[in-house]
């Protein structure tokens, strides 16, 4: 029995390839959340492949089987409510695939004591009430940890068939970063401009802050020790899909506080060493968070 938490678009796409594999699987999403997953469902379209299919999932509130995999892949400001519907005797000698993309999970490690391994989802979803959307090409799943963990061999051989493509890397920082850098400047770029990646590019200016804004994020990364592919980070971000708006964008506009905490917790503390160093960031942030920075 595998076992996903989370009621976002990340989750409902990966019970879907669990689904379509003939994995037996759970959503664990809260009471009120698991009957309205069970009873509506959700609509999964793909671009890449021009597909659109609907789905229904079976629920769980607690974990009662001994699960061969644990999926947490709930939105990072939800990570702690999610937590509390685990147990370290549940997790004991489980593999648990994390998802939320936070810097520091040495508490849930402490917690939980789980065979826990780092998941980076690199793609474009979205979802609107009860339709998610894959945009752009097939995504790619990147793990980051020790692989000499007993849980990684496990772990892939239970996710072998379901289409999923993954790839492991020992150099979980680098993961990290590669990861959060794109995600952070679509996010900061287009919630700061209020327009989309797409309608911004098209004006050669905008081009160059964006690459001054992944430049100063890669130098914090450099802090770390860590060195990313500057180019290659400018590449996906230029080639972000039209139809996709960056999670930030779409949480100011609603007023939710889905990615500001994530996004933001991530660097502010980071750039109030050396603030000099970091104009556009700071810039940025000043305006979208006032006097939190």
């Amino acid at each position: 029995m595998i076992y996903l938490l989370g009621n976002n678009a990340l989750t409902f796409y990966l019970a879907a390839k669990l689904q379509d594999s003939g994995k037996d699987f759970r959503i664990m999403a809260g009471r009120k959340e698991n009957i309205d997953i069970e009873t509506n469902g959700i609509t999964l379209k793909e671009e890449h492949t021009l597909s659109k299919k609907r789905y229904k999932f079976k629920t769980a509130f607690l974990i009662k089987d001994q699960p061969e995999l644990v999926i947490i892949s709930c939105d990072a400001h939800q990570i702690n409510r999610h937590l509390t519907l685990l147990s370290p005797q549940a997790l004991r000698s489980v593999p648990v695939l994390f998802f939320p993309p936070l810097p520091d999970i040495a508490y849930i490690e402490n917690l939980l004591n789980p065979d826990l391994i780092h998941a980076y989802f690199n793609g474009y979803l979205t979802q609107k009430n009860n339709i998610v959307s894959l945009s752009g090409p097939a995504p790619d799943i990147r793990l980051g940890g020790n692989l000499k963990k007993p849980g990684i061999n496990r772990l892939l051989q239970t996710l072998n068939d379901t289409k999923l493509t993954l790839s492991v890397t020992e150099d979980e920082n680098l993961a990290f970063w590669e990861y959060f850098i794109p995600y952070a400047a679509g996010s900061l770029f287009t919630a700061y401009h209020e327009q989309t990646l797409t309608q911004l590019n098209r004006r050669p200016e905008n081009k160059e802050k964006l690459k001054a804004l992944v430049n100063e994020l890669a130098d914090l990364a450099a802090k770390d020790l860590v060195l990313v592919p500057r180019e290659n980070i400018l590449v996906q971000l230029f080639s972000t899909p039209s139809a996709y708006n960056y999670p930030l964008f779409d949480s100011l506009k609603t007023h939710a506080q889905t990615d500001v905490a994530l996004v933001c917790g991530t660097l502010a503390e980071r750039i109030r060493a050396k603030p000099a160093d970091y104009p556009l960031l700071r810039q940025i942030l000043k305006k979208l968070y006032g006097a939190f920075v």
